[in-house]
């Protein structure tokens, strides 16, 4: 879970900031509609999905090696400490505290909308249902409602282009994508990137209506209207106010007359591929839970050989006729593991899961070098996961791998799962 918030994060970061940079500013205002609630969606899903990685397969080091994966194997844990993660259960509850907090404070704001609309004489309009508010509400879209401040004192020409104002809104449905950005905040409450998107969202929103008030009507005309109008909004997210304190961002984006920079557009298209690829690369691993406590450890890895080819003395091989063997075998290797390795008691305070990977290298004499966890997940189960790893190479020993009849160094990548129990 911790991985998954750390990697959604980071992709929206990256998607939000892309819109600050590029986008923001651009005119091409259902473009970037899309974008926002495209880049919300996309990173809170791409790290959901799983991409083979191979952390060994890399080029450009000058020893020949072969390399392999261990076959698939549980390794039960019989070391783990009794110590109960309390962290992760006040981490639960604050969450959910949280959640029931800002779920109120929307449920009371809609509330508060849907109780006047319920008081109100209506008149159906079309596509729209219009409703006085007499002032007690400034005008505003709320779904197919049009909340009219009838005690505004505008002219009729006014009138009409505040109204094609709304009904953009309306017509556009943009109060889905406001209710949308706000389950998205109740749900990830901890994380401000949403809040900055809500803000992008609903200014989205006004230039998309502004402009299509200007293609009926004056451009100046329209501008004028905006600098005089009175702000008397009230802070209330789930409409679309006419009112709004961004007033002067709207009129400089009014007379903005560049065009749309299609490259800036088109650059999305490769940050979308970047961002999927970071936040997917990772290997499904079978997964076990030890008999006899809270918590399991599983290593596990391809079942199949992958081989890079080498260069020694001009010859290239890419066939491993003997791989390397640990005395004892796979079984003996994962005893030796479930007996030294221990979950650390940092990593389970915190509650962090994961994989790490290990790559080692059999050296012709059979002796392991450069034992390293080349992708980790920190809190001490790099660590652990290395020193358990070294511990039982020495105890058991390892045969070296061999090629057309000469013994050869070969690379070998061991992946361990560190899981919780939930």
């Amino acid at each position: 879970m911790l991985n998954y918030l750390l990697t959604s994060s980071l992709s929206l970061a990256l998607f939000y900031g892309f819109y600050i940079l590029l986008l923001q500013k651009e005119k091409a205002f259902q473009f970037n509609r899309f974008y926002l609630l495209g880049s919300l969606l996309m990173a809170l899903t791409f790290p959901l999905f799983k991409l083979p990685y191979f952390p060994n397969l890399v080029r450009g080091e000058k020893d020949s090696e072969f390399v392999f994966y261990l076959s698939q194997m549980q390794v039960p844990l019989s070391n783990q400490s009794s110590f109960s993660p309390n962290w992760i259960n006040i981490s639960l509850v604050t969450y959910l505290a949280g959640v029931l907090f800002f779920a109120y404070k929307t449920l009371v704001q809609y509330g508060k909308l849907l109780l006047f609309i319920s008081k109100q004489k209506k008149k159906k309009k079309g596509k729209y249902i219009l409703i006085n508010t007499n002032g007690q509400y400034p005008t505003c879209a709320f779904f197919h409602f049009l909340l009219w401040n009838n005690k505004c004192g505008i002219s009729i020409g006014e009138s009409k282009e505040i109204l094609n104002h709304e009904l953009t809104h309306i017509n556009e449905k943009h109060s889905l994508d406001i209710l949308f950005v706000e389950i998205l905040k109740i749900v990830f409450w901890f994380n401000p990137l949403f809040r900055f998107y809500q803000k992008a969202v609903s200014e989205n929103h006004e230039y998309i209506a502004d402009h299509s008030v200007i293609e009926h009507s004056s451009t100046e005309e329209y501008i004028s209207l905006l600098a005089k109008q009175v702000i008397q909004q009230i802070e209330f997210s789930p409409a679309n106010h006419f009112n709004k304190s961004r007033t002067l961002k709207r009129i400089t984006m009014l007379k903005t007359n560049k065009t749309e920079n299609y490259w800036k557009l088109l650059a999305s298209i490769p940050l979308t591929v970047l961002i999927f690829t970071m936040a997917s690369c990772e290997k499904e691993e079978l997964t076990a839970t030890t008999p006899h406590s809270n918590e399991s450890m599983v290593a596990s890895e391809q079942p199949t050989l992958s081989t890079k080819q080498l260069e020694d003395s001009n010859e290239i091989f890419t066939v491993v006729e003997n791989k390397p063997e640990v005395n004892g075998g796979t079984t003996a290797l994962y005893k030796g593991l479930a007996k030294n390795l221990v979950y650390p008691d940092e990593a389970r305070k915190l509650g962090v899961e994961g994989r790490v990977y290990l790559q080692f290298i059999v050296n012709e004499d059979g002796s392991i070098s450069d034992t390293k966890a080349v992708r980790g997940i920190g809190a001490g189960c790099d660590e652990a996961a290395v020193e358990a790893f070294q511990k039982t190479s020495n105890e058991l020993g390892w045969l070296p791998g061999e090629q057309a009849g000469k013994k050869v160094k070969v690379k070998v990548v061991l992946p361990i799962i560190f899981k919780l129990s939930k």
